[in-house]
């Protein structure tokens, strides 16, 4: 996989889409067979697992099937390599299909992980790498009385830093 920096904020995000920027992976030996991204639902865990331990997806679940399934990751895009040849924005939850994987919008109430893997096919062996590339908030409705403001709010992070856009109720 190629390298990415911690900590760079998405490209641009909005309540149902965040987009990133992909860059190519260099081929080790096999060649990339295909880049696919992942979104995963963070949900709320009575066990933690180590921060720095990452998994990738090696079973490819739908949107559909996830749902049914009450998985919290799917499959919201599989890329062929011609289609990343150079570095280039994505926009996880722009609703189109990419290779059969439906990009649905992202809810405004729920928090994400946006996953990007490389896979590799060759002898009869499949080989994954993967990163973590950007986590997407929560959105938040607050009322303020005192001031009849409706104030929203992304959430990131247990450290909540808040980004705030107010509306006058009046």
């Amino acid at each position: 996989m190629p390298e990415y920096e911690t900590d760079i904020p998405p490209l641009n995000e909005t309540d149902t889409t965040i987009t990133v920027l992909l860059k190519p992976a260099q081929s080790r030996g096999a060649p990339v067979s295909a880049y696919q991204l992942v979104v995963k639902e963070e949900r709320k865990q009575k066990v933690r697992r180590a921060a720095d331990v990452l998994e990738c997806f090696s079973v490819p679940v739908s949107f559909k099937n996830a749902s049914i399934l009450d998985l919290p990751h799917y499959f919201a895009a599989e890329l062929p390599p011609i289609y990343l040849t150079v570095v280039q924005p994505f926009s996880v939850g722009d609703n189109k299909t990419y290779n059969g994987y439906w990009n649905p919008p992202l809810s405004p109430a729920k928090s994400y992980s946006i996953y990007f893997q490389a896979l590799s096919k060759a002898n009869g062996e499949t080989k994954i790498n993967c990163v973590r590339l950007a986590t997407k908030g929560m959105r938040t409705f607050l009322i303020c009385p005192m001031h009849r403001k409706y104030i929203t709010s992304w959430i990131k992070g247990p450290q909540c830093n808040h980004i705030s856009r107010q509306f006058n109720l009046d």
